[in-house]
């Protein structure tokens, strides 16, 4: 069977990424494939966010 257990997402790496890719537009012009860019860091840190959110509710409840 495949398991499905997704990494361990900490807080110290969600931090960085969130410091290197701020979620903001850019005050300069940017083409659509640099908007989609910073749209895919997004949500990257997205995913990652609730991943770390589900993993640390579970560790809470049991």
């Amino acid at each position: 069977m495949k398991n499905n257990k997704f990494p361990n997402v900490t807080k110290e790496l969600l931090d960085e990424l969130e410091r290197r890719f701020p979620n903001n537009i850019p005050a300069q012009l940017i083409s659509l494939d640099e908007f989609r860019v910073i749209q895919g860091h997004q949500e990257v840190i997205r995913l990652l966010r609730h991943q770390f959110d589900m993993q640390n509710k579970t560790i809470l409840e049991n």
